[in-house]
């Protein structure tokens, strides 16, 4: 069996292999996460794979960087829900956004909101009909940088 290794790559392109952690789950409390999760930078959690001496990276998660100008969405509510949904803005200042709805179920995406959000707005939305009852996905775009997905329960 292979026990992956991970490493930090930051918008830069600096690359730092966190080799003390070599486990399939990691845990953003450790202590080598530290200066990455206060980062200004953008960065990618990536997981390490080796075949001999071979470095490939495989499987990624993208982090926003963690600053006042990059807060999103501190509710979203009502939760489960059977039309609408409203998302919470938390911006200290007007942030143009796109909020996606994705069902892994139809395997597409869809748009159900564009424009600008100002401070502390309440942005209402309609899920499309034809989404599928259960679980469903959002992500909200802003400055080509995803700041916030999450699930929602369709009923």
């Amino acid at each position: 069996m292979v026990t992956p290794s991970w490493g930090i790559l930051d918008e830069d392109g600096d690359f730092s292999d966190l080799t003390t952690i070599s486990s399939p789950n990691v845990m953003f409390s450790d202590p080598a996460f530290a200066n990455y999760i206060n980062s200004p930078k953008t960065f990618k959690l990536t997981r390490i794979v080796y075949s001999g001496t071979i470095r490939s990276f495989s499987n990624y998660v993208v982090m926003p960087h963690n600053s006042e100008g990059n807060k999103s969405i501190s509710g979203v509510y009502p939760n489960p829900t059977s039309g609408a949904i409203n998302f919470t803005t938390d911006f200290s200042s007007n942030k143009e956004i796109e909020i996606i709805v994705y069902s892994e179920e139809l395997g597409k995406t869809q748009s159900i909101f564009k424009g600008i959000a100002t401070p502390n707005q309440i942005v209402q939305c309609d899920i499309p009909s034809n989404y599928p009852k259960g679980i469903n996905y959002y992500k909200i775009v802003s400055d080509n940088k995803e700041v916030k997905t999450g699930k929602m329960l369709f009923q």
